[in-house]
């Protein structure tokens, strides 16, 4: 799971394999960060129970860190009870700056053609789908 917030962009995925065996609430998640700052960020304002920081050299996302799936979710909710704009990308630009906003925003253009892309393939399936009804 990608989670691009005003404090950080972050990769989520289970720690491991065997965490699979536990209970979901128990289960532990690594949280994957390109920037140091935005693990430290995540843990200073909604996830105090976030591990410390590890890196690892030559990895897709260099920095990890380590939280049960009960605790990212709680740290989740008070993000959302947080929100307090109408514009994401001016959010992050006043938050992070204007560098971090252009690179989300070079990240909602590559998303934007899903709209186009995508979206066309999903209403023309439903188009086809209703003109077989009518035959």
């Amino acid at each position: 799971m990608w989670l691009f917030e005003k404090l950080g962009f972050f990769s989520v995925v289970l720690e491991s394999r065997e965490e699979l065996k536990k209970p979901v609430a128990e289960q532990r998640l690594m949280v994957r960060a390109r920037v140091r700052e935005d693990l430290d960020n995540l843990r200073r304002t909604y996830a105090p129970t976030l591990s410390e920081t590890v890196e690892w050299e030559g990895r897709d996302y260099p920095y990890r860190a380590f939280i049960t799936k009960r605790d990212l979710a709680e740290a989740q909710a008070r993000a959302v009870m947080d929100l307090d704009y109408t514009n994401f990308k001016d959010k992050v630009a006043k938050e992070q700056g204007y560098d971090r906003a252009h690179l989300y925003g070079a990240v909602w253009g590559v998303m934007n053609e899903a709209e186009e892309k995508l979206g066309a393939r999903v209403k023309k399936a439903g188009l086809r789908a209703a003109q077989s009804k009518l035959l």
